[in-house]
């Protein structure tokens, strides 16, 4: 299966050429990409995505230079991807003001953006090998794994790597198990899944067991282990591993092979074989893993289609007449509106009275917050005051605002919900940047997010809830009502957009989304413009 290599550095391009080499792999192209003056990476995997030679790609990055390009060519393809990222750190870190900004730092934007368009990182060239011997293999098209094993120890450290890797390990029928059990010698081995042969060594009987069972409608792939002496049954032993290559193209499905024996033999079977092998159990389980992972991706890089109730060129004259730094709540209310984002009921309040007058008319409790648009968390400085149940509490409590600044905001009290982070952020190589987590407290005590590039589907959206910490309690436990996970996704697509649409909105925040049975709507909210130079 031919290869291409590309890489940022010379030096460990060549590292992976040998590492192919010594793996009988071998390569077909290579590009050293330096400093990408005239060629980037992007170039290069256009040009790989077209050319009929080209089956696997492999790229060594420092750096990425138009990741939206890299991302849309990438989602094109059909050959597998496979990148080592280096340079994880994040500089710009301590300017980020808001938590969407603190919780995408540039290397986990990089993960998401691979996700989403079907592209495979590796952290190293160790991983990034077995990674494309897994795709010189014939598809792991799903979960189901079968250990075969020569010795009990490494049977158990495959079964170890197989929940390591999230696979099901399906059980021998009875009549594998019959047919192995009529070889046994002293009738102490384990036939179930790990099948550990323990002392039975009869080769063409290991065919047998291997062809039946890669042909099974419960089996998507095997893993099968063989130590062998490099002298003792060498003819048979070889005989053996040669006709491997045989079952797996008739049956379209992998055999990760793992071999122990002598150096010498090992290095023979690497250059005589037609597939690739391993040397561990759990490489040759990560393998596959990484082969199944790949044959489940469904690559949606970006959404075509705006959602309904956007008013685009309103949001737009909103922005235009505010200055670059952080935008007053009322005037990023407005441009939420004009896209659709349901905020809770709110005024600001220019006066105790004022402030009384909408809270009669919003109906007691209320809240009141500082709209002070340089303070960042408001409840670290006292600028949120809770439940106030009538006109004295609110006059005194305003009073007490003041004391921040002069801009108060007047807030309807919501009901008890499930609280959402959803925000973004403008990335250098990226562009817009959407992320969702558990919101309110959480956010500190989690740091977890999901990320990604926008603008959005509402299946992708439906990709981040559910592979957020709090996917358990939107679909409900313990009782409690499922939540609507619809209109979070919207909210989601909805902000996606208006990142998309407004590269000037640097960093954006709904913290929190309170998410109930029916609907949802954001209780704070906070954003800040750029300067045009720092535009993405």
């Amino acid at each position: 299966m031919a290869l291409r290599v590309a890489a940022q550095s010379g030096g460990i391009g060549a590292m992976m050429i040998n590492s192919l080499t010594s793996e009988n792999m071998g390569f077909s192209k290579f590009a050293s990409m330096g400093n990408k003056l005239d060629v980037g990476e992007a170039d290069l995997l256009e040009y790989f995505l077209v050319d009929e030679e080209t089956h696997q790609i492999y790229l060594y990055l420092d750096g990425i230079s138009n990741g939206r390009r890299l991302m849309e060519i990438a989602s094109r393809s059909t050959k597998p991807i496979v990148v080592q990222k280096a340079n994880k750190s994040r500089p710009g870190a301590a300017m980020a003001r808001s938590h969407s900004a603190s919780l995408s730092a540039d290397d986990q934007v990089v993960d998401a953006a691979f996700l989403q368009c079907g592209i495979i990182r590796v952290p190293d060239q160790r991983t990034a090998l077995h990674c494309l011997k897994a795709f010189s293999l014939p598809q792991m098209s799903g979960p189901r794994l079968a250990v075969i094993s020569r010795s009990g120890g490494h049977a158990v450290l495959a079964a170890d790597a197989a929940e390591e890797f999230r696979f099901e390990l399906p059980p021998y029928p009875q009549e594998a198990i019959h047919m192995v059990r009529e070889y046994s010698r002293a009738g102490v081995i384990h036939l179930q899944n790990p099948m550990d042969l323990g002392d039975l060594f009869h080769l063409p009987l290991y065919r047998t067991l291997l062809e039946q069972t890669l042909a099974r409608e419960d089996v998507d792939g095997i893993t099968f282990i063989l130590n062998y002496n490099g002298n003792r049954a060498l003819v048979e032993s070889r005989r053996l591993l040669g006709s491997l290559g045989e079952i797996m193209q008739k049956c379209r499905k992998p055999i990760a092979v793992c071999i122990f024996t002598v150096q010498e033999e090992f290095e023979h079977l690497r250059k005589t074989l037609d597939y690739p092998i391993f040397d561990d159990p759990r490489d040759a389980v990560m393998a596959l893993a990484m082969s199944r992972d790949r044959s489940e991706l469904r690559p949606l890089p970006f959404s075509a289609e705006r959602p309904t109730g956007v008013d685009a060129a309103e949001a737009r004259s909103r922005l235009e007449r505010l200055p670059a730094g952080p935008i007053a709540p009322e005037s990023l209310a407005s441009i939420l509106d004009a896209y659709g984002i349901r905020l809770v009921s709110w005024k600001r309040a220019e006066s105790e009275d004022t402030a009384v007058a909408a809270a009669e008319t919003f109906g007691y409790p209320v809240a009141l917050k500082t709209a002070h648009a340089e303070v960042l968390h408001k409840s670290d400085v006292g600028g949120v005051h809770l439940n106030l149940p009538h006109a004295d509490a609110v006059r005194g409590d305003y009073r007490k605002l003041l004391k921040i600044g002069p801009a108060v905001l007047v807030q309807k009290m919501a009901h008890p919900g499930l609280e959402w982070l959803v925000g973004g952020r403008q990335d250098s190589s990226f562009g817009p940047v959407v992320v969702a987590g558990l919101g309110g407290i959480y956010v500190e005590i989690f740091r977890e997010t999901s990320i990604r590039i926008a603008p959005i589907t509402m299946e992708e959206a439906g990709r981040m809830v559910d592979g957020s910490r709090g996917a358990a309690l939107v679909r409900g436990v313990r009782g409690e009502a499922a939540l609507d996970r619809e209109a979070l996704c919207d909210v989601l697509v909805r902000i996606s957009w208006l990142l998309h649409d407004f590269p000037e909105i640097q960093e954006l925040d709904l913290n929190p989304v309170r998410l109930y049975p029916e609907g949802c709507m954001a209780l704070d909210w906070r954003a800040t413009k750029g300067e045009s130079w720092l535009m993405v």
